[in-house]
Protein backbone atom coordinates (compact mmCIF):
# COMPACT_ATOMS: atom_id res chain seq x y z
CA UNK A 1 0.00 0.00 0.00
CA UNK A 2 1.44 3.24 -1.14
CA UNK A 3 0.80 6.55 1.29
CA UNK A 4 0.75 10.11 -0.43
CA UNK A 5 0.19 13.41 1.15
CA UNK A 6 -1.84 16.52 -0.07
CA UNK A 7 -1.80 19.76 1.32
CA UNK A 8 -4.88 22.14 0.96
CA UNK A 9 -4.15 25.29 -0.57
CA UNK A 10 -7.42 27.45 0.95
CA UNK A 11 -10.63 26.41 2.93
CA UNK A 12 -10.92 22.21 2.79
CA UNK A 13 -12.80 19.53 4.79
CA UNK A 14 -12.74 16.12 4.04
CA UNK A 15 -15.59 15.75 6.64
CA UNK A 16 -17.53 18.07 4.57
CA UNK A 17 -16.47 15.84 1.21
CA UNK A 18 -17.79 12.65 3.23
CA UNK A 19 -21.66 14.35 3.71
CA UNK A 20 -21.89 15.43 0.37
CA UNK A 21 -21.28 11.99 -1.22
CA UNK A 22 -23.63 10.68 1.21
CA UNK A 23 -26.32 12.58 -0.40
CA UNK A 24 -25.13 12.23 -3.67
CA UNK A 25 -27.03 9.59 -5.14
CA UNK A 26 -24.95 8.39 -8.35
CA UNK A 27 -22.12 7.62 -5.47
CA UNK A 28 -24.12 5.20 -3.58
CA UNK A 29 -21.74 6.20 -0.78
CA UNK A 30 -21.69 4.90 3.09
CA UNK A 31 -19.95 7.08 5.70
CA UNK A 32 -18.71 5.78 8.37
CA UNK A 33 -17.84 7.11 12.28
CA UNK A 34 -14.04 7.11 11.64
CA UNK A 35 -13.84 9.52 9.25
CA UNK A 36 -11.91 8.14 6.69
CA UNK A 37 -13.31 8.31 3.59
CA UNK A 38 -13.14 4.67 1.48
CA UNK A 39 -12.91 4.76 -2.72
CA UNK A 40 -12.38 2.51 -5.15
CA UNK A 41 -12.64 2.94 -9.07
CA UNK A 42 -11.10 2.95 -12.40
CA UNK A 43 -7.47 4.77 -12.54
CA UNK A 44 -7.41 7.59 -15.17
CA UNK A 45 -5.05 5.28 -17.47
CA UNK A 46 -8.23 3.04 -18.22
CA UNK A 47 -6.74 -0.21 -17.13
CA UNK A 48 -6.39 -0.27 -13.68
CA UNK A 49 -8.18 -0.09 -10.07
CA UNK A 50 -7.85 1.92 -7.29
CA UNK A 51 -8.80 1.32 -4.07
CA UNK A 52 -7.92 4.37 -1.59
CA UNK A 53 -8.56 5.05 2.60
CA UNK A 54 -8.51 9.00 3.06
CA UNK A 55 -8.24 10.84 6.22
CA UNK A 56 -7.17 14.63 7.21
CA UNK A 57 -4.93 15.14 10.00
CA UNK A 58 -5.91 17.84 12.27
CA UNK A 59 -3.84 21.16 12.33
CA UNK A 60 -2.39 21.95 15.56
CA UNK A 61 -2.91 25.56 14.63
CA UNK A 62 -6.51 25.37 13.44
CA UNK A 63 -6.00 25.94 10.33
CA UNK A 64 -6.76 23.49 7.56
CA UNK A 65 -5.14 19.82 8.21
CA UNK A 66 -3.56 17.93 5.08
CA UNK A 67 -5.31 15.35 3.63
CA UNK A 68 -3.13 11.33 3.78
CA UNK A 69 -4.12 8.74 1.22
CA UNK A 70 -3.23 5.16 1.14
CA UNK A 71 -3.82 3.39 -2.18
CA UNK A 72 -3.64 0.57 -3.75
CA UNK A 73 -3.89 -0.48 -7.34
CA UNK A 74 -4.76 -3.22 -9.14
CA UNK A 75 -3.62 -4.22 -12.67
CA UNK A 76 -5.96 -6.06 -15.23
CA UNK A 77 -9.26 -6.94 -15.18
CA UNK A 78 -11.71 -9.35 -12.38
CA UNK A 79 -10.16 -12.84 -12.00
CA UNK A 80 -14.04 -13.50 -12.69
CA UNK A 81 -15.07 -12.17 -15.98
CA UNK A 82 -18.70 -12.32 -14.79
CA UNK A 83 -17.84 -11.19 -11.63
CA UNK A 84 -16.05 -9.25 -9.08
CA UNK A 85 -12.23 -10.54 -8.36
CA UNK A 86 -12.05 -12.37 -4.72
CA UNK A 87 -10.83 -9.92 -2.13
CA UNK A 88 -7.62 -11.88 -1.52
CA UNK A 89 -6.34 -10.58 -5.09
CA UNK A 90 -2.88 -8.70 -4.76
CA UNK A 91 -2.44 -5.47 -6.51
CA UNK A 92 -0.05 -6.51 -9.60
CA UNK A 93 3.59 -5.27 -10.10
CA UNK A 94 4.47 -3.55 -13.70
CA UNK A 95 5.31 -6.25 -15.70
CA UNK A 96 7.02 -5.82 -19.42
CA UNK A 97 5.28 -6.94 -22.37
CA UNK A 98 4.53 -5.99 -26.21
CA UNK A 99 2.22 -3.43 -26.73
CA UNK A 100 -1.51 -4.46 -28.35
CA UNK A 101 -2.21 -4.50 -32.02
CA UNK A 102 -5.21 -2.70 -33.44
CA UNK A 103 -7.83 -4.93 -33.90
CA UNK A 104 -8.59 -5.17 -37.81
CA UNK A 105 -11.46 -4.53 -39.92
CA UNK A 106 -14.63 -6.80 -39.31
CA UNK A 107 -18.35 -7.33 -39.61
CA UNK A 108 -19.21 -3.81 -38.21
CA UNK A 109 -18.58 -4.82 -34.32
CA UNK A 110 -16.59 -3.29 -31.87
CA UNK A 111 -12.92 -4.02 -31.50
CA UNK A 112 -12.39 -6.21 -28.38
CA UNK A 113 -10.01 -5.74 -25.67
CA UNK A 114 -6.56 -6.84 -25.37
CA UNK A 115 -5.96 -9.65 -22.78
CA UNK A 116 -7.68 -9.22 -19.58
CA UNK A 117 -4.43 -9.12 -17.35
CA UNK A 118 -1.12 -8.06 -19.44
CA UNK A 119 -2.99 -5.77 -21.60
CA UNK A 120 0.02 -7.05 -24.15
CA UNK A 121 -2.17 -9.53 -26.05
CA UNK A 122 -3.62 -8.28 -29.28
CA UNK A 123 -6.82 -6.82 -29.53
CA UNK A 124 -9.43 -9.23 -31.32
CA UNK A 125 -10.61 -7.96 -34.67
CA UNK A 126 -12.96 -4.80 -34.92
CA UNK A 127 -15.66 -4.38 -37.45
CA UNK A 128 -15.64 -1.04 -38.96
CA UNK A 129 -18.84 0.11 -37.76
CA UNK A 130 -21.95 1.32 -38.41
CA UNK A 131 -23.79 4.73 -37.59
CA UNK A 132 -25.58 4.08 -34.46
CA UNK A 133 -29.39 4.51 -34.36
CA UNK A 134 -30.75 7.49 -35.86
CA UNK A 135 -33.43 8.14 -33.72
CA UNK A 136 -33.35 11.42 -31.44
CA UNK A 137 -32.80 10.76 -27.57
CA UNK A 138 -33.59 13.05 -24.89
CA UNK A 139 -30.58 12.89 -22.45
CA UNK A 140 -31.05 13.16 -18.65
CA UNK A 141 -31.43 16.59 -16.89
CA UNK A 142 -29.93 17.63 -13.71
CA UNK A 143 -28.69 13.93 -12.48
CA UNK A 144 -31.11 11.97 -13.85
CA UNK A 145 -34.51 13.62 -14.66
CA UNK A 146 -35.80 13.78 -18.13
CA UNK A 147 -33.97 16.83 -19.90
CA UNK A 148 -35.72 19.24 -22.49
CA UNK A 149 -32.74 18.71 -24.94
CA UNK A 150 -33.04 15.62 -27.43
CA UNK A 151 -30.18 14.55 -29.72
CA UNK A 152 -29.35 12.93 -32.75
CA UNK A 153 -27.64 9.87 -32.74
CA UNK A 154 -23.89 9.55 -33.26
CA UNK A 155 -21.66 7.43 -35.36
CA UNK A 156 -20.24 4.74 -33.55
CA UNK A 157 -16.79 4.73 -33.72
CA UNK A 158 -14.53 2.24 -35.67
CA UNK A 159 -13.86 -1.47 -34.77
CA UNK A 160 -9.91 -0.61 -34.37
CA UNK A 161 -8.55 -0.71 -30.96
CA UNK A 162 -5.36 1.38 -29.91
CA UNK A 163 -3.87 -0.91 -27.47
CA UNK A 164 -0.23 0.05 -27.94
CA UNK A 165 1.24 2.72 -25.09
CA UNK A 166 0.01 5.77 -24.43
CA UNK A 167 2.16 8.03 -21.98
CA UNK A 168 2.32 12.12 -21.16
CA UNK A 169 4.59 13.71 -22.62
CA UNK A 170 5.56 15.65 -19.62
CA UNK A 171 5.46 15.00 -16.13
CA UNK A 172 4.44 17.79 -14.01
CA UNK A 173 6.85 19.17 -11.45
CA UNK A 174 6.11 17.05 -8.74
CA UNK A 175 5.62 18.99 -5.10
CA UNK A 176 8.35 19.28 -1.88
CA UNK A 177 8.56 16.07 0.26
CA UNK A 178 7.13 16.69 3.85
CA UNK A 179 9.02 15.50 6.69
CA UNK A 180 7.65 12.31 6.44
CA UNK A 181 9.19 11.77 2.75
CA UNK A 182 5.91 11.60 1.20
CA UNK A 183 4.98 14.14 -1.57
CA UNK A 184 3.41 17.50 -0.76
CA UNK A 185 0.84 18.13 -3.06
CA UNK A 186 0.77 22.33 -2.00
CA UNK A 187 3.07 22.51 -5.74
CA UNK A 188 0.58 21.20 -7.22
CA UNK A 189 -2.59 22.83 -7.39
CA UNK A 190 -3.48 25.41 -10.08
CA UNK A 191 -5.24 28.23 -9.81
CA UNK A 192 -8.50 28.25 -11.96
CA UNK A 193 -7.69 29.93 -14.62
CA UNK A 194 -4.45 29.59 -15.96
CA UNK A 195 -1.89 26.40 -16.70
CA UNK A 196 0.09 25.16 -13.42
CA UNK A 197 3.58 23.65 -13.48
CA UNK A 198 2.19 20.46 -11.37
CA UNK A 199 -1.26 20.37 -12.57
CA UNK A 200 -3.77 21.69 -15.10
CA UNK A 201 -5.56 25.24 -15.25
CA UNK A 202 -8.97 25.80 -17.34
CA UNK A 203 -8.27 27.46 -20.53
CA UNK A 204 -4.99 27.10 -21.12
CA UNK A 205 -2.48 23.76 -22.14
CA UNK A 206 -0.15 23.13 -19.85
CA UNK A 207 3.58 24.42 -20.03
CA UNK A 208 5.90 21.73 -21.35
CA UNK A 209 4.59 19.58 -23.12
CA UNK A 210 1.81 18.52 -25.43
CA UNK A 211 -1.05 15.46 -23.74
CA UNK A 212 -1.19 11.95 -25.97
CA UNK A 213 -2.90 9.77 -23.67
CA UNK A 214 -3.06 9.19 -19.65
CA UNK A 215 -0.54 6.43 -18.73
CA UNK A 216 -1.25 2.81 -17.52
CA UNK A 217 -0.79 2.17 -14.12
CA UNK A 218 1.52 -0.97 -13.67
CA UNK A 219 1.57 -1.73 -17.39
CA UNK A 220 4.99 -2.35 -18.59
CA UNK A 221 6.47 -2.58 -22.81
CA UNK A 222 9.01 -4.23 -24.08
CA UNK A 223 11.28 -1.09 -24.72
CA UNK A 224 10.79 0.55 -21.45
CA UNK A 225 8.44 3.56 -20.58
CA UNK A 226 9.46 6.62 -22.22
CA UNK A 227 10.89 9.73 -20.57
CA UNK A 228 7.81 11.84 -19.10
CA UNK A 229 5.82 8.97 -18.10
CA UNK A 230 4.45 9.33 -14.78
CA UNK A 231 4.75 6.55 -12.25
CA UNK A 232 1.58 4.91 -10.70
CA UNK A 233 2.00 6.79 -7.62
CA UNK A 234 2.07 10.20 -9.26
CA UNK A 235 -0.95 9.38 -11.41
CA UNK A 236 -2.70 8.26 -8.86
CA UNK A 237 -2.13 11.20 -6.93
CA UNK A 238 -3.14 13.49 -9.39
CA UNK A 239 -6.24 11.96 -9.81
CA UNK A 240 -7.28 11.93 -6.10
CA UNK A 241 -6.74 15.86 -5.55
CA UNK A 242 -8.99 16.13 -8.78
CA UNK A 243 -11.43 14.07 -7.14
CA UNK A 244 -11.13 16.33 -4.03
CA UNK A 245 -10.71 19.08 -5.83
CA UNK A 246 -7.48 19.82 -4.16
CA UNK A 247 -5.67 20.16 -7.58
CA UNK A 248 -7.07 23.76 -7.79
CA UNK A 249 -5.80 26.52 -5.49
CA UNK A 250 -8.44 27.32 -3.46
CA UNK A 251 -6.78 30.53 -1.28
CA UNK A 252 -8.81 32.58 -3.49
CA UNK A 253 -12.39 31.33 -2.60
CA UNK A 254 -12.93 32.98 0.40
CA UNK A 255 -12.50 36.50 -0.60
CA UNK A 256 -15.83 36.07 -3.07
CA UNK A 257 -17.52 36.40 0.55
CA UNK A 258 -16.77 39.74 0.60
CA UNK A 259 -18.58 41.23 -2.89
CA UNK A 260 -21.84 38.76 -2.62
CA UNK A 261 -23.41 38.22 0.67
CA UNK A 262 -25.22 35.02 -1.18
CA UNK A 263 -21.54 33.29 -1.49
CA UNK A 264 -21.18 34.57 2.35
CA UNK A 265 -23.74 32.68 3.24
CA UNK A 266 -23.13 29.16 1.27
CA UNK A 267 -19.82 29.56 2.53
CA UNK A 268 -20.78 30.01 5.85
CA UNK A 269 -23.47 26.62 5.72
CA UNK A 270 -20.78 24.65 3.91
CA UNK A 271 -17.51 25.19 5.34
CA UNK A 272 -14.35 23.65 3.84
CA UNK A 273 -17.03 22.00 0.96
CA UNK A 274 -15.76 21.94 -2.24
CA UNK A 275 -16.54 19.63 -5.33
CA UNK A 276 -16.34 16.06 -5.17
CA UNK A 277 -16.34 14.80 -8.55
CA UNK A 278 -16.90 12.01 -10.46
CA UNK A 279 -13.51 9.61 -10.38
CA UNK A 280 -13.40 10.27 -13.88
CA UNK A 281 -14.88 11.81 -16.86
CA UNK A 282 -15.46 8.62 -18.35
CA UNK A 283 -17.66 7.57 -15.28
CA UNK A 284 -19.41 10.82 -15.24
CA UNK A 285 -20.31 10.34 -19.05
CA UNK A 286 -21.53 6.42 -18.66
CA UNK A 287 -23.62 7.93 -15.55
CA UNK A 288 -25.04 9.96 -17.83
CA UNK A 289 -26.16 7.33 -20.18
CA UNK A 290 -27.01 4.72 -17.74
CA UNK A 291 -29.65 7.42 -16.11
CA UNK A 292 -30.73 9.01 -19.50
CA UNK A 293 -34.84 9.01 -19.12
CA UNK A 294 -34.94 6.89 -15.81
CA UNK A 295 -34.85 7.81 -11.93
CA UNK A 296 -31.85 8.74 -10.13
CA UNK A 297 -32.29 5.98 -7.73
CA UNK A 298 -32.92 3.24 -10.60
CA UNK A 299 -29.83 4.47 -12.31
CA UNK A 300 -27.96 4.55 -9.17
CA UNK A 301 -28.72 0.82 -8.75
CA UNK A 302 -28.15 -0.73 -12.19
CA UNK A 303 -24.76 1.39 -11.59
CA UNK A 304 -24.28 -0.20 -8.26
CA UNK A 305 -24.80 -3.45 -9.81
CA UNK A 306 -22.81 -3.10 -12.80
CA UNK A 307 -20.11 -2.68 -10.49
CA UNK A 308 -20.98 -5.45 -8.55
CA UNK A 309 -20.58 -8.13 -11.39
CA UNK A 310 -18.17 -6.64 -13.56
CA UNK A 311 -16.19 -4.76 -11.71
CA UNK A 312 -13.00 -5.52 -8.86
CA UNK A 313 -13.86 -5.88 -5.43
CA UNK A 314 -11.72 -4.23 -3.07
CA UNK A 315 -11.10 -4.66 1.01
CA UNK A 316 -10.02 -0.87 1.90
CA UNK A 317 -9.70 0.04 5.51
CA UNK A 318 -11.48 -3.10 6.45
CA UNK A 319 -14.83 -2.05 4.13
CA UNK A 320 -15.40 -3.87 0.57
CA UNK A 321 -15.90 -1.49 -2.05
CA UNK A 322 -17.42 -2.53 -5.79
CA UNK A 323 -15.14 -0.09 -8.26
CA UNK A 324 -16.87 0.56 -11.15
CA UNK A 325 -15.87 -1.75 -14.47
CA UNK A 326 -12.97 -0.23 -16.43
CA UNK A 327 -13.91 0.52 -19.98
CA UNK A 328 -11.99 -2.80 -21.60
CA UNK A 329 -14.50 -4.97 -19.42
CA UNK A 330 -17.12 -2.29 -20.00
CA UNK A 331 -16.92 -3.20 -23.74
CA UNK A 332 -17.45 -6.67 -23.34
CA UNK A 333 -20.51 -6.32 -21.34
CA UNK A 334 -23.72 -6.92 -24.19
CA UNK A 335 -26.80 -7.48 -21.56
CA UNK A 336 -27.36 -5.98 -18.50
CA UNK A 337 -31.01 -5.38 -16.04
CA UNK A 338 -31.88 -2.13 -16.56
CA UNK A 339 -29.97 -1.15 -19.46
CA UNK A 340 -31.34 -1.23 -23.28
CA UNK A 341 -29.44 -2.06 -26.15
CA UNK A 342 -29.24 1.25 -27.24
CA UNK A 343 -27.32 2.40 -23.72
CA UNK A 344 -25.08 -0.69 -23.80
CA UNK A 345 -23.90 0.38 -27.36
CA UNK A 346 -23.44 3.71 -26.23
CA UNK A 347 -21.71 2.57 -23.30
CA UNK A 348 -19.35 0.69 -25.14
CA UNK A 349 -18.68 3.81 -27.69
CA UNK A 350 -17.72 5.76 -24.41
CA UNK A 351 -15.51 2.89 -23.19
CA UNK A 352 -13.47 3.14 -26.82
CA UNK A 353 -13.69 6.93 -26.33
CA UNK A 354 -11.70 6.87 -22.67
CA UNK A 355 -9.41 4.11 -24.05
CA UNK A 356 -8.72 6.57 -27.34
CA UNK A 357 -7.98 9.45 -24.34
CA UNK A 358 -10.84 11.50 -25.51
CA UNK A 359 -11.90 11.74 -22.00
CA UNK A 360 -9.05 12.50 -20.57
CA UNK A 361 -9.38 15.07 -17.27
CA UNK A 362 -5.94 16.75 -18.64
CA UNK A 363 -6.90 17.08 -22.07
CA UNK A 364 -10.71 18.48 -21.07
CA UNK A 365 -9.93 21.32 -18.74
CA UNK A 366 -6.77 22.20 -20.84
CA UNK A 367 -9.07 22.99 -23.87
CA UNK A 368 -11.28 26.32 -24.32
CA UNK A 369 -14.14 25.46 -22.15
CA UNK A 370 -16.91 25.51 -25.63
CA UNK A 371 -14.58 23.67 -27.21
CA UNK A 372 -14.12 21.00 -24.48
CA UNK A 373 -18.09 20.98 -24.53
CA UNK A 374 -18.43 20.98 -27.90
CA UNK A 375 -16.07 17.52 -28.63
CA UNK A 376 -18.14 16.19 -25.35
CA UNK A 377 -21.17 16.42 -27.07
CA UNK A 378 -20.03 14.36 -30.18
CA UNK A 379 -19.93 11.19 -28.09
CA UNK A 380 -22.98 9.31 -28.31
CA UNK A 381 -25.52 10.35 -26.06
CA UNK A 382 -23.98 13.41 -24.73
CA UNK A 383 -26.06 16.59 -24.94
CA UNK A 384 -25.57 19.90 -23.46
CA UNK A 385 -26.61 19.07 -20.29
CA UNK A 386 -24.23 15.84 -19.65
CA UNK A 387 -21.40 17.52 -21.31
CA UNK A 388 -21.68 20.27 -18.31
CA UNK A 389 -21.71 17.56 -16.36
CA UNK A 390 -18.53 15.72 -17.50
CA UNK A 391 -16.55 18.67 -18.18
CA UNK A 392 -17.59 20.01 -14.18
CA UNK A 393 -18.28 17.05 -12.18
CA UNK A 394 -15.98 14.86 -13.89
CA UNK A 395 -12.63 16.39 -15.17
CA UNK A 396 -13.26 18.78 -12.32
CA UNK A 397 -13.35 21.97 -13.93
CA UNK A 398 -13.20 25.18 -11.78
CA UNK A 399 -14.74 27.38 -13.39
CA UNK A 400 -17.73 26.41 -15.60
CA UNK A 401 -21.26 28.35 -15.27
CA UNK A 402 -23.63 24.93 -15.94
CA UNK A 403 -26.23 26.96 -18.21
CA UNK A 404 -27.90 23.59 -19.42
CA UNK A 405 -28.80 23.34 -15.45
CA UNK A 406 -32.53 24.18 -14.70
CA UNK A 407 -32.74 23.09 -11.81
CA UNK A 408 -30.17 25.02 -10.67
CA UNK A 409 -31.12 27.97 -12.41
CA UNK A 410 -34.21 27.92 -10.16
CA UNK A 411 -32.08 27.63 -6.79
CA UNK A 412 -30.23 30.86 -8.01
CA UNK A 413 -32.90 32.68 -8.62
CA UNK A 414 -34.16 32.01 -5.33
CA UNK A 415 -31.26 32.14 -3.65
CA UNK A 416 -30.95 36.09 -5.26
CA UNK A 417 -34.27 36.82 -4.99
CA UNK A 418 -34.74 36.86 -9.10
CA UNK A 419 -38.22 36.46 -10.44
CA UNK A 420 -39.40 33.72 -12.51
CA UNK A 421 -38.44 35.06 -15.60
CA UNK A 422 -34.89 35.58 -14.63
CA UNK A 423 -34.59 31.52 -13.37
CA UNK A 424 -35.58 30.83 -16.98
CA UNK A 425 -32.54 33.33 -18.45
CA UNK A 426 -29.06 31.46 -18.71
CA UNK A 427 -27.59 34.80 -19.75
CA UNK A 428 -29.04 36.64 -17.12
CA UNK A 429 -27.79 34.39 -14.20
CA UNK A 430 -24.53 33.80 -16.22
CA UNK A 431 -23.64 37.63 -15.39
CA UNK A 432 -24.37 37.14 -11.96
CA UNK A 433 -22.28 34.06 -11.63
CA UNK A 434 -19.72 36.30 -13.12
CA UNK A 435 -18.95 37.59 -9.59
CA UNK A 436 -17.49 33.91 -9.02
CA UNK A 437 -14.74 33.67 -11.26
CA UNK A 438 -12.77 31.79 -10.74
CA UNK A 439 -14.98 29.37 -9.17
CA UNK A 440 -17.80 29.42 -10.88
CA UNK A 441 -18.24 25.60 -10.39
CA UNK A 442 -17.96 25.75 -6.77
CA UNK A 443 -20.62 28.36 -6.33
CA UNK A 444 -22.76 26.60 -8.26
CA UNK A 445 -21.84 23.55 -6.10
CA UNK A 446 -22.78 24.81 -3.04
CA UNK A 447 -25.94 26.29 -4.34
CA UNK A 448 -27.38 22.78 -5.58
CA UNK A 449 -26.21 21.71 -1.73
CA UNK A 450 -28.52 24.24 -0.31
CA UNK A 451 -31.16 23.62 -2.48
CA UNK A 452 -31.20 20.24 -2.02
CA UNK A 453 -31.00 20.82 2.07
CA UNK A 454 -34.34 22.44 1.72
CA UNK A 455 -35.91 20.48 -0.56
CA UNK A 456 -36.13 22.11 -4.11
CA UNK A 457 -33.52 19.68 -5.91
CA UNK A 458 -31.88 16.57 -5.67
CA UNK A 459 -28.14 16.02 -5.29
Amino acid sequence: MTSVVLTPSGPFSLAASARFLEGFTPASYRGSADEVLRLAFPADDCHSTVAVAVRQEAAADGGVGRVRAEFTVYSGAPTDSFGSSDSSDSPSAPTSGTPGRSGGSGGGGYGGPGGASGYGTPGRPGGSGGSSRGGSYGEPGAYGEPGAYGEAGHADATGTRRSGRTVWSQTSASGTNDASGAPDAGAGATRPGEAGAAGTGPGEARRGGTWSGAPRLGDGWSDGPEPGALDPSAAVRAQLARILSLDVDGSGFPGLAAADPVVAGLMADYPGLRPVCFHSPYEAAAWAVIGHRVRMTQAAAVKARLAERYGRRVQIAGRTLYAFPTPPVLRTITRAPGLTEVKIERLHALAEAADDGLLDAARLRAMPVDDALAALRALPGIGPFSAELILIRGAGHPDVFPRHEPRLHAAMADAYGLGATDSRDPRRLAGIADRWKPYRSWVALLLRARAERIGHCPS
